[in-house]
């Protein structure tokens, strides 16, 4: 990966994620998402956290991101919950834009709260 690239994808992350069905099949969700992105040479470490309202409940969920850059720009990302007791896990395919300040992509998993395969989408900006 280039050094200029490597150095814009390094850092805090800040944004929102939209699930596009919520907990059964209800009004989709939106969640707060805030990434701390490390990149190496050859892959892309990342740990992050979510915040979302389920119902009346505001739920907090930490993962961990591990996966790689390909072409300059795009990112692919697998996540999964850092609590080993939660079934939550899946694939993230994003771009980072040419200026290195946003990262928008989709997202498919499953998700703990809906208890099923979830799909949706990701927006995020860099915190300078």
């Amino acid at each position: 990966m280039p050094k200029g690239r490597r150095r814009a994808l390094t850092g805090r992350w800040v944004g929102a994620g939209y699930q596009a069905e919520g907990v059964d099949g209800g009004p989709p969700l939106d969640a707060k998402l805030i990434l701390d992105i490390t990149a190496h040479s050859k892959t892309v470490k990342a740990t992050g956290e979510y915040t979302s309202k389920v119902g009346a409940t505001e739920e907090h969920t930490k993962f961990a991101m591990e996966g790689g850059f390909f072409h300059d720009r795009f990112l692919k990302f697998d996540y999964k919950n850092t609590d080993d007791t939660a079934i939550q896990f899946g694939a993230i395919t994003a771009e980072l834009s040419p200026d290195g300040r946003t990262i928008r992509g989709r997202y498919i998993g499953y998700g703990p709260f809906s208890e099923r395969l979830v799909n949706g989408s990701i927006e995020l900006h860099k915190q300078v």
